[in-house]
């Protein structure tokens, strides 16, 4: 699986693959790894680049990963203890994070999120 999402990630960096994976339910599968994949894992990593390469310019990509759930894992990622802020895991999680705060509404979800999760942000 992980060779999958590190093909995405790599095809995501390309701005002509773009609309392709996001219409392709692409966005929502790799919300679906970052809900089951182990924090700090290649994988995990990998699916996080993923996202960061498709959502950066494309509000389409961002509302479709707010729907399919990602603040759940997103903050998960940022909150474990014992990772260090330079873990790339981390690093990729906040960049995402950043991206969906600039949607409106998203700083009350996270927020919301985090309090269901006994999580202060």
């Amino acid at each position: 699986m992980d060779r999958a999402v590190t093909l995405l990630m790599n095809l995501g960096a390309d701005s002509s693959n773009r609309r392709l994976i996001r219409e392709s339910g692409g966005v929502e599968a790799l919300v679906q790894v970052l809900k089951v994949a182990p924090v700090n894992e290649p994988i995990g990593e990998h699916a996080l680049g993923a996202l960061h390469n498709l959502a950066l310019l494309d509000t389409k990509v961002k509302n479709r990963a707010l729907d399919a759930g990602v603040l759940q894992p997103l903050v998960r990622i940022v909150t474990t203890k014992g990772l260090p802020d330079t873990d790339m895991c981390v690093v990729r999680a906040r960049m995402i994070l950043t991206e969906l705060l600039k949607l409106p509404d998203t700083e009350d979800m996270l927020a919301l999120v985090a309090a269901e999760m006994g999580v202060k942000l």
